[in-house]
């Protein structure tokens, strides 16, 4: 159970102090410092020797604790006590005086008549005691309190309290001890949290700004909540929220008692916000120099800002104060303020947020402001605010003549939190455009941005604003826009397949066109044509190459990724690392954060087909967390690559369990999906479960049919679904689908697809055929980029050749060197399970070769086969610079002197070099 908080200092008592039976003063938590002056005092009194002390602190701090203590250890030295303001004259004699708050008129009055200088005959043995109610600021060493002192802890005080104050400052062996907040020490032992985490006592801490009374009312808070959560993981949560509770409950009691002048300070500082600057804040509270400091220190001495005057002491108190403010007078104040930022040269969303609670914006200057604000935001990345700043814009008095630009900047802020909203604000944009020419280029701009308004209805605007173009024989440049914008959203759904085949054949005529919208339509039809193998993949990527070009038009902008991405989806030869640069230059800078992210999600399939298991996985965690509106088609990819990465790695439950179905999980009429279920299908089977990994990947094959995706390249399905019908006894099944994947195969003309499909023909086909149909995969891999391939297939080839077979151990340590260096750790289990109990493997796991490290033997085994520096260098991704370092290593830890003995040196495992990849 949560611990019922005891009375420690600073529990917010404020009733009659006792002077017999005080608390134990080992119960005060963090006032040594106070308990020794206050001891101190009282054995100097009793000696005959007068004494003041002052001690200062925040509501909640602890001073009417102190006070009581004071009363028990004098009571114990046999003093007589009193509290100023109570009945009764002073008695003569050694005497022990507590005053409680000098702005308590009680107090004051008592104070003056105590007579401070006793009579003018000298000093009375009397100890003043004088809990002030302030910051808590200022000195904590022995010596004379000044006018500054007590300044510091009160600021100006009131009027009637002077004399008092001035009888303090003058009064012998005077101290002054301000009140700090608990340390975590103490957190503990207010709260009873003994077992509690470190991060729930500091939360706690954080919560009550460390003031004992707010801590012992969080845990009088914790402990009516009655549910045992010691050690609990959610603690901290329960803890914030406890002090949310806590502080809505008493605050405002303590708002009411702060006077006109502070409330309007507290006011502005809560909707201005942390970092407003002090003028700013006397200017929204309308506060000259002396009322604001008279204002902040009131607020400080009550708990409720720090010294400075900007900034509350507890977490929710600006919460809080806007709760419990007036909605009108809140209203006017958050206009007001927006004139004060707008005036001092504030930025604009920082003027617009303070417009989103003034009400509807009432002039065209606050809309203008919240369309400026909107606009930044979301070329920032925050669509967020852009569309929260955007829509209150449309609520003002908005020009006819702008408002389809705002509609439309508000429909691409909303376009991935509410699609189909952004939709209607898109509809209402073009009904606001009577030109059909400006309809046509807003669907352009916006329809490539709401994939997930639904295929359909993008369908029909795209429809609606060729419609309502004028007739043009060649058809205009715009019309061919569109065209090329409506293949790319009708090829994401499986019922619009027809209509890609009569898009296909209505755009004949523009292979022949010139401008950006005809080289769009080409764009669209080479892709069209490699998906559905009517063209071979060196023709494809020429054709995408002339198509697309360098024009960053928005509406070309998923044409142009999805033309990235076909060489490497389908296994082209040619590296695009050069290609991958100039489209990020030739990018306007608005656009390059998206299109940087798009290119990552293509380098990290490319990564892993190249075999660098963990910077693919990297690669593809990063463009998950960096995937923008404009990544629905590359998503899937980008799946299946950390999916089938981690499985590689070693580590088939963690994929399992990030390619668990989420709320946003496509529907059947979706292609697209087909790379998640392929991975989702590699995991099962990893983990154990051949039967799903089967019903996942008939699933697969059904929608990749309906799909007319005949292309084997981008996606492995037919080969995992071969050598699963193979593992089930479906030997026919398998031969089927082995023998389609290989005739595909050739139709494309690419080393790696070619490479694949013949080490699936030759896994389901037995004895010799399949062995040689091995060996001319690993020869045709061996050519391609596709290196993760070339390791299972040389894993392969080993098995079937069996156990002490020379060339199966040659293959197994070959694939375990390169796995290794890559991070391939499923296909490195595979060669060590391969090789012979005994063998000195020489590339091998880290200790041989001289001590040399997975980079450099893999880049010293490349140097030996052939390979020039800058090949290595391209290969793995890396700078000249720094393949020269690991072969210096290198050279160094094998006691070599150049590349030429690298062959000997590495024991002779070495494959030929692989023809670089064309430029």
């Amino acid at each position: 159970m949560w611990p019922v908080g005891r009375h420690w200092a600073g529990c917010g008592r404020r009733g009659p102090i006792s002077t017999a039976d005080g608390p134990d003063p080992g119960r005060l938590l963090d006032r040594d410092a106070e308990l020794t002056a206050v001891r101190t005092a009282v054995d100097a009194v009793a000696a005959g020797h007068p004494r003041t002390v002052v001690v200062a602190g925040p509501a909640g701090s602890g001073r009417t604790t102190l006070l009581e203590v004071t009363a028990g250890l004098a009571a114990a030295r046999g003093l007589p006590v009193r509290r100023l303001g109570g009945p009764g004259p002073l008695p003569g004699g050694p005497l022990v005086v507590l005053v409680d708050d000098l702005d308590d008129a009680a107090a004051e009055v008592g104070l003056r008549a105590a007579g401070l200088a006793r009579g003018s005959a000298g000093p009375a043995p009397v100890l003043i005691v004088a809990a002030l109610r302030g910051t808590g600021s200022g000195r904590s060493t022995p010596g004379a309190v000044t006018a500054d002192d007590v300044a510091a802890c009160l600021g100006p005080a009131p009027p009637a309290a002077r004399p008092a104050i001035d009888a303090l400052l003058t009064a012998a062996g005077a101290r002054l001890l301000p009140l700090l907040p608990l340390r975590s020490a103490s957190t503990r032992t207010v709260l009873d949290a003994a077992d509690w985490p470190v991060d729930a006592v500091e939360a706690a801490r954080a919560a009550t700004a460390g003031l004992p009374g707010w801590l012992a009312a969080l845990g009088a808070e914790l402990a009516a909540d009655g549910a045992d959560r010691t050690g609990s993981a959610a603690q901290p949560a329960l803890v914030r929220a406890a002090a949310e509770r806590v502080t809505a409950a008493r605050l405002p009691a303590v708002l009411r008692r702060l006077g006109p002048e502070a409330t309007a300070l507290v006011r502005a500082v809560a909707v201005l916000g942390t970092g407003a600057g002090r003028d700013t804040v006397a200017a929204l509270a309308e506060l000259d120099d002396i009322a604001r400091e008279a204002a902040s220190a009131r607020s400080a001495a009550f708990g409720v800002l720090e010294a400075d005057g900007v900034r509350f002491l507890l977490p929710q108190a600006a919460a809080v104060v806007l709760a419990t403010t007036d909605p009108a007078t809140l209203r006017s104040t958050r206009a007001r303020a927006a004139r004060i930022l707008d005036a001092g040269g504030a930025a604009p969303e920082t003027v617009a947020d303070q417009l989103l609670g003034a009400g509807p914006p009432s002039d065209a200057a606050a809309v203008a402001v919240l369309r400026t604000s909107g606009t930044a935001l979301l070329a920032g990345g925050q669509p967020g605010r852009a569309a929260l700043h955007l829509g209150h814009a449309l609520a003002g008095p908005v020009p006819v003549s702008d408002r389809a630009a705002l509609l439309t900047d508000l429909a691409v802020a909303e376009r991935s939190a509410d699609p189909r909203r952004a939709l209607s604000h898109l509809d209402a944009a073009l009904a606001v455009l009577a030109d059909p020419v400006e309809r046509a280029r807003t669907t352009l701009r916006l329809v490539p941005l709401l994939a997930g308004a639904g295929t359909g209805a993008l369908l029909r605007r795209i429809d609606a604003a060729r419609d309502g173009l004028p007739a043009a024989d060649p058809p205009s440049d715009l019309r061919m826009r569109l065209a090329a914008l409506e293949a790319h959203v009708a090829a994401g759904d499986l019922r619009n397949i027809g209509r890609i085949h009569s898009w296909s054949a209505g755009t004949e005529r523009a292979r022949t066109a010139s401008g950006p919208g005809a080289r769009a339509v080409r764009g669209a039809h080479a892709l069209c044509s490699a998906w559905a193998l009517r063209a071979t993949a060196a023709t494809t990527e020429r054709r995408l190459a002339a198509a697309l070009g360098e024009t960053d038009e928005s509406f070309l902008r998923p044409l142009r990724v999805a033309a990235l991405g076909v060489v490497e989806r389908t296994g082209g030869d040619a590296s695009r690392h050069a290609e991958d640069e100039r489209v990020l230059r030739s990018t306007r800078r608005r656009d390059r954060a998206v299109v940087r992210a798009l290119l990552r999600a293509e380098r990290a399939l490319e990564r892993l087909r190249s075999g660098h298991v963990l910077d693919a996985l990297a690669d593809g965690l990063q463009a998950l967390e960096d995937r923008g509106d404009d990544m629905d088609h590359v998503v899937g990819p980008v799946r299946y690559v950390v999916g089938i990465a981690l499985i590689e790695a070693g580590r088939p439950q963690e994929a399992v369990r990030r390619l668990r179905p989420g709320p946003d999980e496509p529907d059947r009429w979706s292609w697209r999906h087909s790379w998640v279920l392929t991975a989702r299908a590699a995991a099962a089977e990893a983990s154990g479960r051949p039967e799903e990994a089967l019903r996942l990947l008939d699933d697969v094959e059904r929608r990749m049919r309906a799909a007319g995706a005949l292309n084997p390249a981008p996606l492995d399905w037919r080969e995992r679904l071969s050598l699963l019908a193979l593992g089930a006894g479906d030997t026919t099944r398998a031969a089927e689908l082995a023998r389609e994947q290989l005739g595909l195969a050739r139709r494309w003309r690419a080393s790696g697809a070619l490479g694949s499909a013949l080490r699936t023909s030759g896994l389901v086909t037995p004895g010799r055929a399949g062995t040689t149909l091995l060996r001319r995969a690993h020869d045709e891999l061996a050519g391609s980029p596709r290196t993760l391939e070339w390791i299972r297939c040389g894993l392969d080839l080993a098995e079937r050749l069996g156990a002490g077979d020379p060339d199966a151990t040659r293959l197994a340590t070959e694939a375990l060197a390169l796995a290794e260096a890559r991070g391939a750790r499923l296909q490195a289990d595979r060669a060590h399970a391969l090789l012979p109990a005994g063998e000195e493997h020489r590339v091998g796991t880290g200790r041989r070769n001289g001590g040399l490290t997975a980079a450099e033997r893999e880049i010293a085994r490349l140097a030996a086969s052939g390979m020039t520096n800058p090949e290595i260098a391209g290969a793995l991704h890396l700078t000249r610079r720094t393949v020269e370092l690991h072969l210096t290593r290198a050279y160094r830890k094998l006691g070599i002197c150049g590349r030429h003995e690298l062959g000997e040196a590495l024991g002779g495992a070495v494959t030929p070099a692989r023809p670089p990849r064309a430029p």
